[in-house]
């Protein structure tokens, strides 16, 4: 009688500790979630008022599961658009436009195992833009600028290079709103938010671990 018992209780035993390795505990977050961290530096050439600007900037966040991202970013123009001409007093003008913005960057990476894969992404920024004015008779300089807000949304791929290692190259178009820019008191140069917009081509360099 013993030994049945015995041979019960063993029995429920194996059988409630089966069941217990393959019920899982359900959490909201579950366990085989992966978090991991990036960053890096963004190069972009961007058209403005039909010219081509060389932007540089960076960017980094969290990255879920190797496949989705969250984080922030900044960039600028590097010389920026430089116009000259003379004014009715005979005088030369040089206004020279440039602007910088910095926000929000969000994206999805696709097949992220495969060596050379997709991936989209979505920059929302706010920033500055304006005019440096010169007068080529009169020592000083005139500044004036306005905030922006930037939507730039792109499609890429991305290489892998090594485990901690990735190149991007993307394009996209973006959208500016909130330019409205007269440059000089002696008739100068008029700019506005969809002398911004337009294509944009990106070349990213990023590391983290992948």
């Amino acid at each position: 009688m013993n030994r049945r018992i015995q041979f019960l209780l063993a029995s429920l035993l194996m059988v409630f500790i089966g069941y217990a390795q393959e019920d899982e505990y359900e959490t909201l977050f579950k366990n085989n979630v992966s978090i991991s961290g990036f960053g890096g530096v963004m190069m972009s050439w961007a058209s403005v008022s039909d010219q081509t600007v060389y932007e540089l900037g960076g960017g980094g966040g969290i990255l879920i599961n190797n496949t989705i991202f969250i984080g922030g970013f900044g960039t600028g123009s590097t010389i920026g658009i430089r116009y000259r001409y003379s004014n009715l007093l005979g005088e030369t003008i040089e206004d020279r436009f440039r602007y910088g913005f910095g926000g929000i960057w969000l994206g999805q990476v696709f097949l992220p195992k495969k060596l050379i894969h997709p991936y989209i992404d979505l920059r929302l920024g706010w920033g500055e833009a304006g005019f440096r004015t010169t007068n080529s008779f009169e020592p000083y300089s005139y500044y004036e600028s306005t905030n922006i807000f930037v939507i730039d949304p792109r499609i890429g791929v991305e290489v892998n290079l090594a485990r901690w290692m990735r190149i991007q190259g993307q394009a996209g178009y973006r959208v500016v709103q909130g330019l409205d820019l007269y440059s000089e008191i002696d008739g100068g140069r008029l700019i506005q938010s969809d002398d911004m917009d337009g294509l944009t081509l990106g070349l990213s360099i990023i590391f983290g671990w992948f």
